[in-house]
Protein backbone atom coordinates (compact mmCIF):
# COMPACT_ATOMS: atom_id res chain seq x y z
CA UNK A 1 0.00 0.00 0.00
CA UNK A 2 1.54 3.10 -0.87
CA UNK A 3 3.06 4.94 1.98
CA UNK A 4 4.87 8.76 2.98
CA UNK A 5 7.72 6.77 2.24
CA UNK A 6 7.34 5.18 -1.46
CA UNK A 7 7.67 6.46 -4.88
CA UNK A 8 5.01 5.27 -7.03
CA UNK A 9 4.62 5.38 -10.96
CA UNK A 10 2.50 4.36 -13.49
CA UNK A 11 4.48 2.06 -15.88
CA UNK A 12 2.45 0.58 -18.93
CA UNK A 13 -0.75 0.38 -17.80
CA UNK A 14 0.21 -0.82 -14.31
CA UNK A 15 1.56 1.08 -10.81
CA UNK A 16 4.85 0.14 -10.04
CA UNK A 17 6.35 1.47 -6.47
CA UNK A 18 9.56 1.51 -4.78
CA UNK A 19 10.20 2.11 -0.58
CA UNK A 20 12.97 5.13 -0.79
CA UNK A 21 14.55 2.94 1.61
CA UNK A 22 15.76 0.45 -1.28
CA UNK A 23 16.54 3.89 -3.64
CA UNK A 24 18.70 4.94 -0.63
CA UNK A 25 20.30 1.30 -0.29
CA UNK A 26 20.83 0.85 -3.91
CA UNK A 27 22.58 4.80 -4.11
CA UNK A 28 24.57 4.04 -1.56
CA UNK A 29 26.13 0.49 -3.00
CA UNK A 30 26.05 1.93 -6.86
CA UNK A 31 28.68 4.71 -4.76
CA UNK A 32 30.77 2.48 -3.21
CA UNK A 33 31.17 0.11 -6.33
CA UNK A 34 31.98 3.29 -8.24
CA UNK A 35 34.72 4.55 -5.73
CA UNK A 36 36.46 1.07 -6.01
CA UNK A 37 36.13 0.39 -9.38
CA UNK A 38 37.04 3.88 -10.96
CA UNK A 39 40.06 3.78 -13.36
CA UNK A 40 43.02 6.31 -12.89
CA UNK A 41 42.96 8.81 -15.58
CA UNK A 42 45.02 12.02 -16.47
CA UNK A 43 42.50 13.43 -18.92
CA UNK A 44 39.55 15.07 -17.93
CA UNK A 45 38.08 14.42 -21.37
CA UNK A 46 38.26 10.86 -20.34
CA UNK A 47 36.64 11.57 -16.85
CA UNK A 48 33.81 13.06 -18.40
CA UNK A 49 33.76 10.11 -20.78
CA UNK A 50 33.71 7.22 -18.17
CA UNK A 51 30.86 8.83 -15.99
CA UNK A 52 28.80 9.14 -18.95
CA UNK A 53 29.25 5.52 -19.67
CA UNK A 54 28.66 4.95 -16.07
CA UNK A 55 25.62 7.19 -16.22
CA UNK A 56 24.12 5.21 -19.15
CA UNK A 57 24.99 1.59 -17.95
CA UNK A 58 23.00 2.49 -14.61
CA UNK A 59 19.72 3.94 -16.73
CA UNK A 60 20.19 0.65 -18.73
CA UNK A 61 20.25 -0.86 -15.44
CA UNK A 62 16.98 0.30 -14.47
CA UNK A 63 15.25 0.02 -17.94
CA UNK A 64 16.43 -3.29 -17.75
CA UNK A 65 14.74 -4.21 -14.51
CA UNK A 66 11.47 -2.48 -16.02
CA UNK A 67 11.79 -4.55 -18.90
CA UNK A 68 11.78 -7.61 -16.82
CA UNK A 69 8.49 -6.41 -14.40
CA UNK A 70 7.05 -5.69 -18.13
CA UNK A 71 7.66 -9.67 -19.12
CA UNK A 72 5.32 -10.31 -16.63
CA UNK A 73 2.62 -8.11 -16.91
CA UNK A 74 2.74 -8.82 -20.69
CA UNK A 75 2.71 -13.36 -20.16
CA UNK A 76 -0.38 -12.16 -17.15
CA UNK A 77 -1.86 -10.42 -19.75
CA UNK A 78 -1.88 -12.99 -22.20
CA UNK A 79 -3.42 -15.74 -19.51
CA UNK A 80 -6.31 -13.06 -19.05
CA UNK A 81 -4.98 -12.48 -15.38
CA UNK A 82 -5.65 -8.31 -13.98
CA UNK A 83 -2.22 -6.53 -13.75
CA UNK A 84 -1.98 -5.84 -10.09
CA UNK A 85 0.35 -2.80 -8.37
CA UNK A 86 4.05 -4.05 -8.36
CA UNK A 87 6.69 -3.03 -5.79
CA UNK A 88 10.31 -2.80 -7.13
CA UNK A 89 13.24 -4.12 -4.81
CA UNK A 90 16.79 -4.17 -6.12
CA UNK A 91 16.95 -7.59 -8.31
CA UNK A 92 13.00 -7.41 -9.52
CA UNK A 93 9.45 -6.89 -7.97
CA UNK A 94 6.42 -8.55 -6.50
CA UNK A 95 2.98 -8.40 -6.30
CA UNK A 96 1.07 -5.75 -4.20
CA UNK A 97 -2.16 -7.29 -5.49
CA UNK A 98 -4.70 -9.45 -3.53
CA UNK A 99 -6.70 -10.57 -6.67
CA UNK A 100 -7.38 -14.20 -7.73
CA UNK A 101 -3.90 -15.60 -7.91
CA UNK A 102 -4.51 -18.38 -10.50
CA UNK A 103 -3.46 -21.19 -11.26
CA UNK A 104 -0.17 -23.25 -11.04
CA UNK A 105 0.33 -22.90 -14.67
CA UNK A 106 -0.36 -19.34 -15.07
CA UNK A 107 2.16 -18.71 -12.27
CA UNK A 108 5.15 -20.62 -13.90
CA UNK A 109 4.61 -18.97 -16.89
CA UNK A 110 4.08 -15.27 -15.67
CA UNK A 111 7.48 -16.24 -13.46
CA UNK A 112 9.28 -17.62 -16.23
CA UNK A 113 8.38 -14.47 -18.65
CA UNK A 114 11.02 -12.11 -16.68
CA UNK A 115 14.13 -13.56 -16.20
CA UNK A 116 13.69 -14.95 -20.32
CA UNK A 117 13.24 -11.50 -21.25
CA UNK A 118 16.54 -10.38 -19.90
CA UNK A 119 18.13 -13.51 -21.51
CA UNK A 120 17.07 -12.13 -24.68
CA UNK A 121 18.12 -8.99 -23.94
CA UNK A 122 21.41 -9.88 -22.47
CA UNK A 123 22.23 -12.24 -26.22
CA UNK A 124 21.10 -9.30 -28.27
CA UNK A 125 23.91 -6.69 -25.72
CA UNK A 126 26.52 -9.78 -26.29
CA UNK A 127 25.75 -9.68 -30.26
CA UNK A 128 26.07 -5.81 -30.38
CA UNK A 129 29.14 -6.34 -27.60
CA UNK A 130 30.39 -8.88 -31.00
CA UNK A 131 30.15 -6.43 -33.78
CA UNK A 132 32.21 -3.74 -32.08
CA UNK A 133 35.65 -3.14 -31.96
CA UNK A 134 37.81 -3.83 -28.91
CA UNK A 135 38.51 -0.79 -26.93
CA UNK A 136 35.43 1.33 -28.04
CA UNK A 137 33.82 2.94 -24.89
CA UNK A 138 30.56 1.80 -26.78
CA UNK A 139 31.97 -1.68 -26.86
CA UNK A 140 32.43 -1.56 -23.01
CA UNK A 141 28.95 0.24 -22.02
CA UNK A 142 26.90 -2.93 -24.15
CA UNK A 143 29.04 -5.46 -23.10
CA UNK A 144 27.81 -4.23 -19.25
CA UNK A 145 24.17 -3.87 -20.40
CA UNK A 146 24.64 -7.88 -21.51
CA UNK A 147 26.22 -8.83 -18.32
CA UNK A 148 23.45 -6.31 -15.97
CA UNK A 149 21.07 -8.42 -17.75
CA UNK A 150 22.55 -11.54 -17.56
CA UNK A 151 22.92 -11.16 -13.72
CA UNK A 152 19.18 -9.95 -13.10
CA UNK A 153 17.73 -12.97 -15.13
CA UNK A 154 20.50 -15.79 -13.30
CA UNK A 155 19.78 -14.01 -10.13
CA UNK A 156 15.65 -14.04 -10.62
CA UNK A 157 15.72 -17.74 -11.04
CA UNK A 158 17.65 -18.57 -7.77
CA UNK A 159 14.43 -20.87 -5.73
CA UNK A 160 13.15 -18.25 -3.31
CA UNK A 161 10.67 -16.11 -2.57
CA UNK A 162 10.25 -13.04 -3.63
CA UNK A 163 12.71 -14.14 -6.61
CA UNK A 164 11.04 -15.54 -10.01
CA UNK A 165 12.25 -18.93 -8.96
CA UNK A 166 10.99 -18.92 -5.77
CA UNK A 167 7.68 -18.52 -7.54
CA UNK A 168 8.74 -21.24 -9.60
CA UNK A 169 8.92 -23.36 -6.83
CA UNK A 170 5.71 -22.01 -5.17
CA UNK A 171 3.75 -23.31 -8.72
CA UNK A 172 4.83 -26.43 -8.16
CA UNK A 173 4.37 -27.02 -4.48
CA UNK A 174 0.61 -25.48 -5.03
CA UNK A 175 0.64 -27.85 -8.03
CA UNK A 176 1.68 -30.86 -6.06
CA UNK A 177 -0.55 -29.74 -2.96
CA UNK A 178 -3.44 -27.99 -4.27
CA UNK A 179 -2.59 -25.04 -2.20
CA UNK A 180 -1.20 -21.86 -3.04
CA UNK A 181 0.03 -21.04 0.56
CA UNK A 182 1.81 -24.00 0.90
CA UNK A 183 3.72 -23.10 -1.75
CA UNK A 184 4.42 -20.22 -1.21
CA UNK A 185 5.46 -20.88 2.76
CA UNK A 186 7.68 -23.88 1.29
CA UNK A 187 9.19 -20.57 -1.52
CA UNK A 188 9.72 -18.43 1.01
CA UNK A 189 11.34 -20.76 3.20
CA UNK A 190 14.38 -21.65 1.01
CA UNK A 191 14.32 -17.50 0.24
CA UNK A 192 15.33 -17.38 3.80
CA UNK A 193 17.86 -20.17 3.42
CA UNK A 194 19.28 -18.58 0.34
CA UNK A 195 19.10 -15.01 2.12
CA UNK A 196 21.29 -16.28 5.07
CA UNK A 197 23.96 -17.96 2.56
CA UNK A 198 24.35 -15.04 0.51
CA UNK A 199 24.62 -13.03 3.43
CA UNK A 200 27.25 -14.91 4.87
CA UNK A 201 29.26 -14.49 1.26
CA UNK A 202 28.84 -11.14 0.87
CA UNK A 203 30.85 -10.50 4.21
CA UNK A 204 33.14 -12.50 3.57
CA UNK A 205 33.85 -10.70 0.09
CA UNK A 206 32.68 -7.31 1.72
CA UNK A 207 35.59 -8.21 3.93
CA UNK A 208 38.22 -9.44 1.87
CA UNK A 209 39.81 -6.14 1.13
CA UNK A 210 39.89 -7.42 -2.84
CA UNK A 211 38.15 -6.37 -5.88
CA UNK A 212 36.04 -8.53 -4.77
CA UNK A 213 34.10 -6.03 -2.18
CA UNK A 214 31.65 -3.87 -4.57
CA UNK A 215 30.15 -8.08 -5.75
CA UNK A 216 29.85 -8.41 -2.02
CA UNK A 217 27.87 -5.24 -1.36
CA UNK A 218 25.08 -6.24 -4.03
CA UNK A 219 25.51 -9.82 -2.51
CA UNK A 220 24.59 -8.21 0.65
CA UNK A 221 21.68 -6.20 -0.49
CA UNK A 222 20.48 -9.57 -2.43
CA UNK A 223 20.30 -11.04 1.01
CA UNK A 224 18.32 -8.30 2.33
CA UNK A 225 15.86 -8.21 -0.28
CA UNK A 226 15.20 -11.86 0.13
CA UNK A 227 14.63 -11.81 3.68
CA UNK A 228 12.39 -8.71 3.69
CA UNK A 229 10.24 -9.00 1.02
CA UNK A 230 10.06 -13.04 1.30
CA UNK A 231 8.56 -12.20 4.35
CA UNK A 232 5.98 -9.82 3.35
CA UNK A 233 4.95 -12.04 0.68
CA UNK A 234 4.31 -14.67 2.99
CA UNK A 235 1.79 -12.46 4.59
CA UNK A 236 0.27 -11.44 1.11
CA UNK A 237 -0.26 -14.85 0.25
CA UNK A 238 -2.39 -15.42 3.31
CA UNK A 239 -4.02 -12.49 3.09
CA UNK A 240 -5.29 -14.03 -0.29
CA UNK A 241 -5.86 -17.58 0.75
CA UNK A 242 -8.09 -16.12 4.10
CA UNK A 243 -9.55 -12.79 2.63
CA UNK A 244 -11.19 -14.94 -0.26
CA UNK A 245 -13.27 -16.92 2.67
CA UNK A 246 -14.58 -14.27 4.44
CA UNK A 247 -16.90 -11.26 3.87
CA UNK A 248 -16.55 -7.55 4.26
CA UNK A 249 -19.55 -7.46 6.55
CA UNK A 250 -18.48 -10.26 8.71
CA UNK A 251 -15.15 -8.45 9.97
CA UNK A 252 -16.57 -4.17 9.45
CA UNK A 253 -19.25 -4.63 12.52
CA UNK A 254 -18.06 -2.29 15.21
CA UNK A 255 -14.61 -1.41 13.61
CA UNK A 256 -16.02 2.50 13.58
CA UNK A 257 -16.75 4.90 15.61
CA UNK A 258 -20.10 7.74 15.29
CA UNK A 259 -19.86 10.74 15.65
CA UNK A 260 -21.92 14.08 15.08
CA UNK A 261 -21.72 16.48 12.73
CA UNK A 262 -22.17 19.08 14.85
CA UNK A 263 -19.18 17.73 17.17
CA UNK A 264 -15.94 19.63 17.16
CA UNK A 265 -13.10 18.40 16.02
CA UNK A 266 -11.03 18.45 19.45
CA UNK A 267 -13.73 16.24 20.82
CA UNK A 268 -13.60 14.32 17.92
CA UNK A 269 -10.11 13.02 18.74
CA UNK A 270 -11.23 12.03 22.20
CA UNK A 271 -14.08 9.56 20.85
CA UNK A 272 -11.81 8.32 18.39
CA UNK A 273 -9.11 7.44 21.07
CA UNK A 274 -11.42 6.08 23.16
CA UNK A 275 -13.24 3.71 20.73
CA UNK A 276 -9.46 2.24 20.49
CA UNK A 277 -9.94 0.82 16.71
CA UNK A 278 -8.17 2.23 14.05
CA UNK A 279 -11.37 2.63 11.25
CA UNK A 280 -12.75 5.97 10.33
CA UNK A 281 -15.51 7.48 12.40
CA UNK A 282 -19.04 7.44 10.82
CA UNK A 283 -20.34 10.74 10.84
CA UNK A 284 -23.72 10.07 11.97
CA UNK A 285 -27.15 12.47 12.00
CA UNK A 286 -30.28 11.19 13.56
CA UNK A 287 -29.17 7.33 12.40
CA UNK A 288 -28.30 7.99 9.14
CA UNK A 289 -24.55 8.21 8.04
CA UNK A 290 -23.88 11.47 5.86
CA UNK A 291 -19.96 11.25 5.75
CA UNK A 292 -16.66 9.61 6.95
CA UNK A 293 -13.84 11.21 8.95
CA UNK A 294 -10.74 9.42 9.76
CA UNK A 295 -7.35 10.45 11.54
CA UNK A 296 -5.70 11.31 8.50
CA UNK A 297 -8.66 13.85 7.19
CA UNK A 298 -8.16 15.22 10.78
CA UNK A 299 -4.27 15.86 10.54
CA UNK A 300 -5.15 18.19 7.72
CA UNK A 301 -6.62 20.82 9.78
CA UNK A 302 -4.08 22.33 12.24
CA UNK A 303 -4.40 21.39 15.72
CA UNK A 304 -5.28 25.20 16.67
CA UNK A 305 -8.59 25.30 14.91
CA UNK A 306 -9.85 22.10 16.05
CA UNK A 307 -12.08 23.60 18.60
CA UNK A 308 -13.86 26.17 16.31
CA UNK A 309 -14.52 23.65 13.56
CA UNK A 310 -16.46 21.01 13.40
CA UNK A 311 -16.76 17.30 11.84
CA UNK A 312 -19.50 18.67 8.88
CA UNK A 313 -16.56 21.30 7.45
CA UNK A 314 -13.83 18.22 7.98
CA UNK A 315 -15.67 15.07 6.80
CA UNK A 316 -15.89 13.28 3.38
CA UNK A 317 -19.72 13.22 2.48
CA UNK A 318 -21.10 10.31 1.76
CA UNK A 319 -21.58 11.00 -1.66
CA UNK A 320 -17.92 11.05 -2.65
CA UNK A 321 -17.14 7.90 -0.79
CA UNK A 322 -16.59 5.06 -2.80
CA UNK A 323 -18.76 1.92 -1.48
CA UNK A 324 -17.77 -1.92 -1.57
CA UNK A 325 -21.09 -4.89 -0.54
CA UNK A 326 -21.12 -6.83 2.33
CA UNK A 327 -20.96 -9.80 1.09
CA UNK A 328 -17.94 -8.89 -0.77
CA UNK A 329 -14.62 -10.73 0.34
CA UNK A 330 -11.84 -9.40 2.64
CA UNK A 331 -9.66 -9.99 -0.89
CA UNK A 332 -11.44 -7.80 -2.62
CA UNK A 333 -11.88 -5.13 -0.47
CA UNK A 334 -7.60 -5.61 -0.07
CA UNK A 335 -7.27 -5.78 -3.81
CA UNK A 336 -9.32 -1.96 -4.39
CA UNK A 337 -7.48 -0.60 -1.60
CA UNK A 338 -4.11 -1.24 -2.60
CA UNK A 339 -3.67 0.56 -5.94
CA UNK A 340 -3.64 3.88 -4.35
CA UNK A 341 -6.33 5.50 -5.88
CA UNK A 342 -8.90 5.01 -2.98
CA UNK A 343 -8.57 6.18 0.32
CA UNK A 344 -11.82 5.30 1.86
CA UNK A 345 -14.31 2.00 1.25
CA UNK A 346 -17.87 2.48 2.97
CA UNK A 347 -19.28 -1.33 3.12
CA UNK A 348 -23.26 -1.02 2.23
CA UNK A 349 -25.84 -3.86 2.73
CA UNK A 350 -28.87 -2.64 0.94
CA UNK A 351 -28.19 0.68 1.16
CA UNK A 352 -27.21 0.50 4.85
CA UNK A 353 -23.66 1.67 5.43
CA UNK A 354 -22.45 -0.93 8.48
CA UNK A 355 -18.79 0.55 8.16
CA UNK A 356 -15.93 2.24 6.46
CA UNK A 357 -12.52 0.87 5.61
CA UNK A 358 -8.95 3.61 5.30
CA UNK A 359 -6.77 2.27 3.65
CA UNK A 360 -3.77 2.77 5.69
CA UNK A 361 -4.66 2.15 8.97
CA UNK A 362 -7.65 -0.34 8.97
CA UNK A 363 -6.56 -3.09 6.54
CA UNK A 364 -4.61 -4.67 9.42
CA UNK A 365 -6.82 -4.96 11.59
CA UNK A 366 -9.27 -5.59 9.24
CA UNK A 367 -6.99 -8.65 7.80
CA UNK A 368 -6.70 -9.88 11.56
CA UNK A 369 -10.36 -10.14 12.40
CA UNK A 370 -10.63 -11.99 9.29
CA UNK A 371 -8.42 -14.25 10.21
CA UNK A 372 -9.50 -14.90 13.67
CA UNK A 373 -12.82 -15.73 11.68
CA UNK A 374 -11.05 -18.37 9.51
CA UNK A 375 -9.79 -20.06 12.13
CA UNK A 376 -13.20 -20.30 13.97
CA UNK A 377 -14.48 -20.99 10.72
CA UNK A 378 -12.06 -24.43 10.71
CA UNK A 379 -12.25 -25.55 14.57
Amino acid sequence: MHTRDTLAFQWLGGRVSVRLTWLLAVAVVTGFTLARIVPEMSHWQDRVLWYIGVAVVIAGAIALLLMHEAAHDWMARRLGMRISPSRLYPFGGVSEGYGDPGTPRSELLIALAGPLANLLAALLFGGLWLLLLAGDLHRTVIGLLALTSAVIGAANLLPGLPLDGGRILRALVWYLHQDYTSGTRAAVFYGQVISTFTLAAGVIALGSHTGWQPLGAWIILLSWALNRTGREELLRSELVSRGARVSVGDVVVGLNARIHPEQTLEDVLDVLLAHGQLGPALVSDDGRVTGILSLDQLRHWPRAVWPSHTVAEAMIPLARVATIGADDSVRELLDRLVDGQVEVLAVVRQGEVLGAVDRRLAARQLFERSRAETQDEAK
